[in-house]
């Protein structure tokens, strides 16, 4: 089992990375639908973008989902390389 570590998605907000299902871009009409109804219907989605313009979606395996306003890339290189990112805003 892989350490979970603190991915900062933008402007100093952490989401563990052991929690992160997927990260897919806002742009489809398909995932713009799936968050309006997680939020009208079950209250799980948390905007973190702190209102920038909303460039990613970040799904966790408790149903929650989560908005950011990095690029979905951006959020998976540090994923991946925390260490070499600083896993700061950039």
């Amino acid at each position: 089992m892989e350490k979970a570590i603190p991915i900062n998605i933008g402007k100093n907000n952490f989401v563990m990375s052991s929690k992160i299902l997927s990260i897919t871009i806002w742009e489809s009409s398909a995932i713009k639908k799936i968050v309006r109804a997680v939020k009208k219907e079950e209250n799980l989605v948390i905007n973190a973008t702190c209102g920038a313009k909303t460039r990613s979606v970040i799904f966790l395996d408790n149903g929650s989902i989560v908005l950011s306003y990095l690029q979905p890339e951006t959020i998976s290189a540090r994923i991946m390389n925390p260490k070499s990112t600083g896993n700061i805003d950039g």
